[in-house]
């Protein structure tokens, strides 16, 4: 990645370290007015490759913390709370990649924004929006609206024309998720939340999709046709979660909870 030679002016480099455990951390750039606070922080990278530290308690006694159970945080939500002199509200955004943790480089994105912001590669090889259907042979083309609910696009031969049909969907709405990030970013609108119950998801008009969770692990319970039903479903795998219940046991008590109103609902 490249930057134009104006960029650096006011930038910093944390360049980076090796642990003690001879893991290297990779380097960034910032803005230089923070230096004072960065050179003193213990960074380190999770496998995504983001920076984060421990708060130290000279500094959240100056900015207090995003947190209420720990004291992780992220380099690039604390340079939004040095810019902002707030906490990130939502997601973020690196703009220029995230080795680039100048304020300029960093805003707020809608979850549906950051789902078309994301490489274009995904890890099978095939484009964001562009999945592979062998029991009929062809590319399933699909995206995200304004809202972010999933919206089908439509089945084609060939790669070609199915990245298409995604580029062409989501480039009007690229410009609608540049308006919203910069109006949240500077604290003119706040971000939307959702209307959803938790472990509900929306991935059409009329469908919903429900996550049940069991430690740190998350179950799909199925597809449903409405709110309500999905509703009915995450509650009902809940009595039987909290009872004991196997994973089949809770898939079967979603599929009797929404049997009578329903005869799509289920898996």
């Amino acid at each position: 990645m490249s930057y134009p030679a104006t960029d650096f002016i006011d930038a910093a480099v944390w360049p980076g370290r090796i642990t003690r455990t001879g893991k290297r951390v990779s380097g960034f750039i910032y803005d230089a007015r923070y230096q004072h606070i960065i050179e003193r922080l213990g960074i380190s990278n999770n496998k995504d490759g983001y920076h984060q530290f421990r708060l130290p308690d000279w500094l959240m006694d100056e900015v207090g913390s995003p947190y209420s159970k720990t004291n992780r945080c992220w380099v690039h939500k604390l340079i939004f709370r040095l810019q902002w002199d707030r906490w990130p509200e939502c997601r973020i955004d690196h703009v220029y990649g995230k080795q680039d943790n100048r304020a300029g480089s960093i805003r707020l994105i809608t979850a549906a924004g950051n789902a078309r912001n994301r490489q274009k590669q995904k890890a099978d090889g095939l484009p964001w929006g562009v999945s592979w259907r062998e029991h009929i042979g062809k590319y399933h083309a699909q995206s995200t609206d304004a809202s972010g609910v999933r919206i089908n696009l439509g089945y084609y031969k060939d790669i070609e024309a199915a990245t298409a049909a995604v580029d062409l969907f989501n480039a009007e709405l690229i410009a609608e998720d540049e308006r919203l990030s910069d109006l949240m970013t500077r604290g003119v609108i706040e971000p939307p939340k959702s209307t959803l119950p938790k472990n509900i998801r929306q991935r059409g008009r009329n469908k919903f999709a429900v996550i049940i969770n069991i430690g740190k692990k998350q179950i799909y319970l199925g597809q449903f046709p409405s709110l309500s039903i999905a509703s009915a479903a995450r509650e009902a795998a809940r009595v039987a979660r909290d009872a004991g219940g196997t994973v089949e046991q809770m898939k079967q008590a979603a599929r009797d909870a929404t049997a009578p109103s329903s005869s799509n609902g289920g898996e």
